[in-house]
């Protein structure tokens, strides 16, 4: 019996020194696992708070970079991109990239903190000026302003001495109870806003100046085989590809930037094919793309004709020397627009059900084609709509609707056999329903209004 109980003592205290040293890897291990936990954890905050201060810095450094640039001649504005070092606080800095990319500065504010880097970018444009507050601005050497039919003239307008009447066209009246519902500021003053031609002149100089390289790389070496990713930056500085119509037509690319494609054929595109980050397409012709083109801040130079049709998927700039054709389109905010006439038969149209919110440009090249004997003009058609700015140097055709500002030297269409000048026949400017206010590209003489960011990320 005594063997007996010694052995059932031993037994249980084997069974408890089992069960305790079970107890002591459990608790030590929990006790690991925390104390990895509470390691992470703190490693996290400390990287969460290098990485707001890094944004911080990097936000701080745009603006400053902003604020000198306010300073800087418009005209010493480069293509090329410059390096700016921003002095902060204490023994911080922030390093300021920015050049020209098409009607805005493009500008990259980067801060590294405790090995956290943060990289902050933006588009900068003109504050807004005073003169975006009116519907409409015309020139005041021309005769009265005709507005007929259904036309709506909702907001603040100035015209010349003559003013604004209303009439009947073809025997259908006027259908307002007033010609503007706003103040009619008659002045022989000129207060449309002055184009800069030397910015568009330099602007379009640049476009050009990329075709004439004599060593311009093919873009197939810069696409790895099996992927349809393309990296216009892939060594850290945007470069200049040159591309065939075929190239591109072949697969389905998602094209980054920055940098620039250029071609000397007609492109014709309508299969899913990206164009993102800054990349830009510069064509000697013409220019199709389709409904399944998609373009997320991308930029599009033809010397020719660029048309979109059925894009919903627009997001950057376009310009042309000769035409161009927004048919059923929707663009997003900033859209830039931009015909810069090199003859006096170009022009910029607005058709079906497209939606543009940015601005719109037509311009001459030659300052004596504007409200001159020209042809050229903006027509926007009476199922398109435009949410921002209208500017034309010479001819306007409104038959859409318009949520913003429209300058130009005159209104016109035409109904056969008759041009008629200065007439508006159901068009609508309403300047209240504009939704947001934004800041205006580089395209204007006046420097009053300081640059302001479009947008960050």
């Amino acid at each position: 019996m005594e063997n007996s109980v010694k052995k059932t003592f031993w037994q249980e205290e084997g069974s408890a020194l089992v069960t305790v040293l079970f107890i002591a890897v459990i608790f030590s291990t929990t006790l690991l696992i925390l104390l990895s936990l509470l390691q992470q954890h703190s490693i996290f905050l400390h990287r969460k708070a290098s990485f707001l201060a890094a944004k911080y810095q990097a936000e701080g450094g745009l603006f400053k970079a902003l604020d000198y640039l306010n300073n800087l001649p418009q005209s010493e504005y480069p293509f090329q991109s410059d390096t700016l070092t921003i002095q902060l606080s204490g023994k911080d800095s922030a390093v300021s990239t920015y050049r020209i990319w098409g009607g805005y500065l493009s500008l990259t504010s980067s801060t590294e903190k405790r090995n956290v880097r943060y990289d902050f970018s933006t588009l900068a444009g003109r504050d807004e000026a005073n003169w975006q507050q009116y519907a409409l601005l015309l020139n005041p050497e021309n005769f009265s302003l005709t507005v007929t039919g259904d036309t709506r003239l909702a907001g603040d307008v100035i015209t010349g001495p003559a003013g604004v009447r209303k009439a009947a066209f073809r025997g259908r009246p006027y259908s307002g109870n007033q010609p503007v519902y706003g103040k009619i500021i008659k002045t022989g003053q000129d207060l449309r806003p002055i184009p800069n031609r030397q910015y568009l002149d330099r602007l379009y100089h640049h476009f050009r100046w990329q075709f004439t390289g004599k060593k311009i790389p093919a873009l197939e070496t810069v696409i790895e085989k099996n992927s349809l990713q393309v990296d216009l930056n892939k060594n850290g500085r945007a470069g200049i590809y040159f591309a065939t119509a075929q190239l591109l037509q072949l697969r389905p690319w998602q094209i980054r930037g920055p940098g620039t494609i250029i071609l000397t054929e007609p492109l014709s595109l309508d299969h899913p094919i990206q164009f993102l980050q800054q990349a830009n397409l510069l064509s000697r012709a013409s220019i199709l793309l389709g409904n399944a083109v998609e373009l997320r801040k991308a930029l599009v130079y033809s010397e020719q004709e660029i048309v979109l049709n059925n894009s919903q998927q627009f997001n950057g700039q376009l310009f042309s020397e000769t035409a161009i054709t927004l048919d059923n389109t929707q663009t997003s905010s900033p859209s830039l627009v931009t015909v810069y006439a090199k003859n006096g038969n170009a022009n910029l149209k607005i058709k079906n059900h497209s939606r543009v919110d940015g601005s719109l440009f037509f311009l001459h090249q030659d300052s004596s084609l504007a409200g001159g004997y020209s042809n050229g003009k903006i027509y926007i058609e009476s199922t398109a709509h435009i949410d921002g700015l209208v500017y034309s140097d010479h001819l306007l055709t409104l038959e859409g609707s318009v949520a913003g500002t429209v300058i130009t030297d005159r209104f016109h269409f035409y109904y056969s056999p008759t041009d008629y000048f200065n007439w508006i026949n159901g068009g609508k400017i309403i300047r209240a329903e504009r939704k947001r206010n934004f800041p205006m590209p580089l395209f204007f003489k006046q420097k009053t209004n300081k640059l302001v960011a479009l947008n960050h990320e």
